[in-house]
């Protein structure tokens, strides 16, 4: 009786297993039926938000990313017409690519690029569709690679797209990136010009008040009290811009 148990539940978890080791419908083909103002755009189109409605994004790290077009999606909301696409904005979904900004390999990120519709790599922080499930590096044609949909702010470093000064020069040519670029850099400024003046007042204080002890040694309680308030003093002040430094580069948390 044990023996005849033990080979049903062997057999029942080898039906289990084959059934799940099937190919199932990913969730890449749930997608929304939605009018797309741009009337030239195809599946693996990437689509953005504009004032003129839905349409293919012709800007590389577009902050407007809404989806990709796709082509029959097993799932769909919204009643599908012939002025409608289906758009997915989740998943996994087959994109326009090319190797515009360098060969796509699997795990980089995916962005759009200023070719209407198209992704490239990612080679700076920015705006990004999502990541490469598959290498591309075809360098004279324009097509289609699976991509896990996750749109969002991804903060790539520099080494991701080259190394060396033409490649800060690309990074600080994005316009976010300068702006995070010129943050970074008042930050640091402010922070060592307040390091370095606090340093300076607190020897400069300390030497005044060690002199002026030594030259009048009645009024040493006065004297100490004066360097101790001093001290209190140039500490509030290095906090307050140690503060602001922070404050600048956006650790508004602390």
């Amino acid at each position: 009786m044990l023996k005849a148990l033990t080979l049903s539940a062997f057999l029942l978890f080898i039906f289990v297993s084959a059934v799940f080791a099937q190919e199932l419908p990913s969730i890449s083909q749930f997608a929304v039926n939605l009018e797309i103002s741009d009337k030239d755009a195809k599946e693996g189109d990437i689509i953005a938000i504009t004032k003129e409605g839905l349409r293919r994004s012709t800007t590389a790290y577009d902050v407007a990313i809404f989806g990709v077009v796709v082509g029959s999606p097993v799932i769909s909301v919204e009643p599908r017409s012939d002025v409608t696409s289906a758009v997915a904005s989740t998943g996994v979904a087959r994109v326009k690519v090319s190797t515009k900004a360098g060969n796509i390999q699997i795990g980089d990120y995916v962005t759009t690029s200023d070719e209407a519709g198209v992704g490239q790599k990612a080679t700076t922080a920015g705006y990004v569709l999502g990541k490469a499930l598959e290498n591309y590096d075809k360098t004279d044609s324009v097509s289609t690679i699976p991509v896990e949909i996750s749109i969002r702010y991804a903060d790539i470093p520099v080494s991701a797209g080259g190394t060396g000064i033409k490649s800060l020069l690309a990074m600080l040519s994005e316009p976010e990136n300068f702006r995070n670029f010129v943050r970074y850099l008042a930050g640091f400024l402010i922070g060592a010009a307040t390091f370095a003046g606090a340093v300076y007042a607190f020897v400069k204080f300390l030497t005044n008040g060690i002199t002026a002890l030594g030259r009048n040694p009645m009024a040493k309680k006065t004297i100490i009290s004066s360097m101790v308030l001093s001290g209190f003093v140039i500490s509030l002040l290095a906090l307050s811009g140690f503060g602001v430094a922070l404050y600048i580069i956006g650790f508004r948390g602390f």
